[in-house]
């Protein structure tokens, strides 16, 4: 589909709407051989905006009309030339040249549907180059999209179902695309029509509005219309003045209203009359120009009898300033007495619009029984989203080459779930959400009326459930750069939003401290976090150089904030274990000490005077952990007792000696280790005395002392060294649950 031929495909995205490091990437990836390599993406959110427990999923009749028309102009490519560097190879230009997303398969929530944190909104497979490059343009195209639909349907749960909200805020919006995309998406979460006149005309949006005070004021009351007549409603009969019957009209009005007939503003009436000989079936009066009670309404009341008089009904009033409740329920009162005292019944339920900043808090207040508001418009607060600005949506790579991928960071909350997934919605037996499940793909999906073992996000137990109903979230609409289904329009996808949000619980659906939905993982998916957790733990430990870095991982689970304790060996011959500690267990930076081939770790004392804790030191060392003790000794340049930083300017690799030590580059002393590492040697107190053990080959490194037990050379327990290396030197982590026992040498390091 290309753009050009499409109205709404204008509206979408450029290839180059884009950021920088997604063109040197791709140029990386180019460079190494792997542009054509498989790879999938996932794009979701961590944490529901505004404080709620939901979200809204939108953005995705724009990503799949951006990712169909994808393709680099030679303009775009010319660009990209004059940005990198000018010794790129011009293959490379020839092959974005030929770029397309022919190769790309999109898997998505349906637009309206419910969206919770981790559960993917969109999934993107396809070669890695081209994936890599939608990264940006998806993100800004789902991101907004989704954020304003979730605004739009809480403020919607706000006014409830009776009241007719219209988003009014293009002129406050951030430029004409968030304009165009908050009118639109206001609209799919919940708003019943926007001012917006390109929201209209490109996607469908009911329009409405009427007149703005510049043309009351416009008017000063001396000036003439060039045809003051106008036909009855029905087209029969003489025409009539409007102008003079207006102004018989208001002696009657006045008169009841007990106001002098010169107190309403002349200007104000001429500009009501001048409005109403346009629009006489669709007559609306903006009543605080001037003054609402001595002069908006009786104008208005004047021409509206006077339009009555002819067949017509005025269409409704609209209050823009002032205390907006009070406002509206003195002026439904006057329509009531006006409505009895003329005989026009329909006057007394004639709607009331009010606009000006209206805020959650203020909508409440409108939107109380008895307000008498019919009609809310709403700009800032729905188009600018003031309570959160960005949903923070990501992309993330979750599988390469047909394997997975994970992200392990320092922050919990920044770790990815790892592998190609599935999703569904687990329902009981009247229908409501029980929670989401994310599996990976391959497994079978859950059966209703089976029990079913997850792991809810953010626990450390497991749960069982038992749905009665099971619904696939994800749904195939982009294959090898086809569409596979109509997307639905988005009047449907607006019904399908209220739907959605109508099977909330309303624990769920609470604006204000909500309760939390449950999104769990598979046991299949929890093993293969916990799997790759603990690998890429162990191989960060056994093969990086020192880096200030305190690992994070959880026993089970990747959302727990952690440090790796390792506990002294038992009595028996068995080596030793090790466990993660939750979000609330110690984390504490200690001493740098110990290395494999010179690459440093950082230790300390968990706090509890029994465990050390153990993550990768940094070069200059680093202070000792919460109870850590004096080194009963310390040998080597640059070590000094007290379990503190060891000065920089050591000789790097130096060797050390103590009772009970071999020789090597590595040595535990009682109640000390020491070892080489960049910037000199360190010393790490031990809570207490434990002979140094020996490593079996030449020249090994020496870390035995607490938590790590010796490993005959050549491997045991189902591990063996790939390099055959008689200094092979790893930690037994099938033993300690964290490898299984035919894995490979993670933890290589030959001295």
């Amino acid at each position: 589909m290309a753009a050009e031929q499409d109205p709404e495909g204008r509206a979408a995205a450029r290839p180059l709407l884009t950021d920088l490091y997604q063109a040197t990437m791709a140029l990386g990836y180019w460079r190494a051989g792997r542009a054509q390599e498989a790879a999938e993406f996932e794009l979701f959110f961590r944490r529901c905006p505004f404080g709620g427990a939901f979200a809204l999923a939108a953005g995705l009749r724009d990503c799949v009309r951006f990712v169909r028309a994808f393709r680099l102009t030679d303009a775009d490519v010319q660009f990209l030339a004059s940005v990198l560097p000018p010794d790129t190879d011009p293959a490379f230009f020839q092959h974005l040249r030929a770029l397309d997303c022919s190769g790309v398969t999109v898997r998505a929530l349906p637009e309206g549907s419910l969206a919770f944190p981790s559960v993917p909104l969109l999934q993107v497979s396809g070669p890695l180059l081209v994936v890599q490059l939608l990264e940006t343009p998806l993100l800004c195209l789902v991101g907004y999209a989704s954020l304003i639909a979730t605004n739009a349907a809480r403020l919607r749960l706000i006014a409830g179902p009776e009241k007719r909200l219209l988003e009014l805020g293009l002129r406050r919006a951030q430029g004409p695309d968030g304009g165009l995309t908050a009118s639109t998406y206001s609209y799919l979460g919940g708003f019943d029509g926007s001012s917006n006149m390109l929201a209209g005309q490109l996607r469908g949006v009911p329009v409405a509005g009427t007149l703005a005070h510049s043309f009351i004021t416009s008017f000063s009351g001396t000036e003439v219309p060039p045809d003051p007549m106008l036909a009855p409603a029905a087209g029969q009969g003489p025409r009539v003045d409007l102008a003079a019957c207006v102004e018989t009209w208001l002696e009657r009005v006045c008169g009841h209203l007990g106001l002098g007939v010169q107190e309403p503003h002349r200007g104000e009436r001429a500009a009501f009359v001048a409005y109403a000989l346009a629009f006489p079936r669709a007559f609306q009066g903006l009543l605080d120009t001037y003054s609402v009670q001595r002069s908006g309404l009786p104008n208005f009341l004047a021409v509206a009898l006077a339009l009555e008089e002819l067949g017509y009904q005025a269409v409704g009033v609209r209050l823009d300033s002032g205390d907006l409740l009070q406002q509206a329920q003195e002026t439904r009162g006057v329509f009531r007495t006006v409505a009895d005292q003329f005989r026009v019944p329909w006057l007394e339920s004639i709607p009331i619009a009010v606009s000006n900043n209206i805020d959650e808090q203020e909508l409440a207040r409108l939107s109380q029984k008895g307000s008498e508001v019919n009609v809310i418009g709403i700009g800032t607060s729905v188009v600018t989203c003031p309570r959160q600005p960005s949903l923070g949506c990501v992309y993330k790579l979750v599988s390469v080459g047909g394997q997975p991928r994970m992200k392990l960071t320092e922050d919990p909350e920044k770790q990815t779930l790892p592998g190609s997934k599935a999703a569904f919605r687990l329902l009981g037996s009247d229908g409501a959400l029980l929670l989401d499940v994310l599996q990976l793909a391959e497994e079978p999906p859950p059966q209703a009326g089976q029990e079913l073992r997850v792991w809810p996000r953010g626990t450390q137990e497991s749960c069982t459930v038992r749905p009665v109903h099971v619904e696939p979230l994800l749904r195939l609409w982009v294959q090898q750069g086809q569409l596979c289904e109509p997307l639905p329009s988005l009047a449907e996808s607006r019904a399908f939003a209220q739907q959605s949000l109508s099977r909330l619980s309303p624990a769920h659906r609470r604006l204000e401290q909500p309760a939390l939905y449950q999104v769990a993982l598979s046991e299949k998916l929890r093993a293969l976090v916990d799997r790759l957790s603990a690998e890429l733990v162990m191989c960060h430990f056994f093969t990086q150089p020192a880096t200030h870095w305190t690992p994070r991982a959880s026993h089970g689970g990747l959302e727990s904030g952690i440090s790796m304790r390792v506990h002294p060996p038992r009595e028996d011959p068995s080596p030793a274990r090790a466990e993660f500690l939750g979000r609330g267990g110690p984390r504490r930076p200690g001493v740098v000490h110990g290395c494999l081939s010179g690459r440093g770790w950082l230790c300390g004392n968990a706090g509890d005077s029994t465990h050390p804790v153990l993550s990768p030191g940094g070069p200059g060392g680093a202070a000792g952990g919460p109870g850590a003790r004096p080194c009963a000794r310390a040998a080597g340049t640059g070590a000094q007792p007290g379990g503190v930083e060891a000065p920089a300017g050591g000789p790097a690799g130096a060797e050390h000696t103590g009772p009970g030590a071999p020789s090597g580059r590595g040595v535990s002393t009682a109640a000390t280790l020491t070892a080489p590492g960049p910037g000199g040697s360190r010393a790490l107190a031990w809570p207490e005395p434990e002979p140094a053990r020996e490593w079996a080959g030449a020249g090994a490194a020496a870390l035995g002392a607490k938590g790590l037990s010796q490993i005959p050379a050549g491997g045991t327990g189902g591990h063996s060294c790939p390099r055959g290396d008689a200094g092979c030197v790893r930690l037994r982590g099938c033993h300690m649950g964290l490898l299984p026992a035919s894995s490979p040498c993670a933890g290589h390091t030959a001295t």
